[in-house]
């Protein structure tokens, strides 16, 4: 009897036109310009982050139009006499590959890169040698386990960085990941991997310094992949030397070691005697304050 009860008094709750929705947004990014990040690194920590995007790219819809964002998932209509699923996904086009390289230093595990914002590839870090590439698309699920552990030839180091490059072929559906001079078998993920094409990068979650992210809109060949672990390279979709970016919580751009290690002595001294001078400048300052307080 409390059963039913029960039942009937939520069916009297949800008579006429009561309905439940569910509606995931994005962040907006605004346009702005692009600025060279060579010989920089970023800094962050684990409740930090730092989007990335191509110079004047902007995801925000026109003033006037902020109602017609659509949800990410399925709005499902609740009503006693009915059950309707309503489908606003776009989905992307399945012929999209895309190539992701950067270099980074982390003592934790965790996500190391987000690429798009809606239906994201996320690289994960799960160890020291073992990563995992994931895919939230409507409507496949993907996640494939990817280990560099075949020696690549001719390879020169990038001490003290770990060099990563993840290549996504969707139209052959194969997916690879190159670590430094080690690479992983070219792996079928279970269901087909896309990109949505949206030129948007999330590095955020762990500890550590990021640097010279690149990334292509076509799966790199394996002589672009070792010329990118040696020298570096110029991504199609977003460079490091010309990228917009928006950080989210204390995060800190300074020079990458090489460029420090570059730096003359001399320059050195000289900061170090122009923070002495600043210094003492700030000392009789205070002091002066002092004695007009006393007097």
């Amino acid at each position: 009897m409390k059963v039913l009860y029960t039942l009937s008094a939520l069916l009297a709750l949800c008579e006429g036109d009561s309905y439940w929705t569910t509606t995931t947004r994005y962040p907006y990014i605004t346009a702005g310009p692009g600025v060279s990040l060579k010989g920089r690194m970023l800094t962050l920590s684990q409740s930090s982050g730092v989007t990335f995007y191509q110079p004047y790219y902007s995801n925000a819809p026109a003033e006037g139009d902020r109602t017609t964002e659509r949800p990410r998932v399925p709005t499902t209509t609740f009503n006693p006499r009915w059950w309707t699923t309503t489908n606003y996904w776009t989905t992307p086009t399945p012929s999209n590959s895309v190539s992701v390289c950067l270099r980074f230093m982390a003592d934790s595990y965790g996500n190391l890169f987000k690429l798009a914002l809606r239906s994201p590839l996320t690289l994960i870090m799960n160890g020291p040698q073992g990563y995992a590439l994931t895919s939230d698309t409507y409507p496949y699920y993907s996640h494939v386990i990817l280990v560099p552990r075949i020696p690549l030839r001719s390879f020169t180091q990038t001490q003290p960085w770990t060099s990563v490059c993840v290549v996504l072929d969707s139209v052959r559906n194969v997916v690879q990941l190159f670590q430094g001079g080690l690479m992983s078998i070219r792996k079928i993920p279970p269901s087909r991997i896309v990109w949505s094409g949206e030129p948007v990068v999330d590095i955020s979650g762990f500890d550590g310094q990021v640097t010279d992210l690149e990334v292509w809109d076509y799966p790199l060949q394996y002589r672009e992949v070792f010329y990118y672990m040696n020298y570096g390279s110029r991504g199609t979709v977003l460079t490091w030397s010309n990228i917009a970016y928006r950080p989210r919580g204390t995060v800190l751009f300074e020079d990458t070691y090489t460029r420090q290690q570059k730096r003359p002595i001399s320059s050195i001294q000289s900061e170090k005697g122009r923070r002495r001078g600043r210094a003492k400048t700030q000392d009789k300052s205070d002091r002066k304050q002092r004695r007009k307080q006393m007097l």
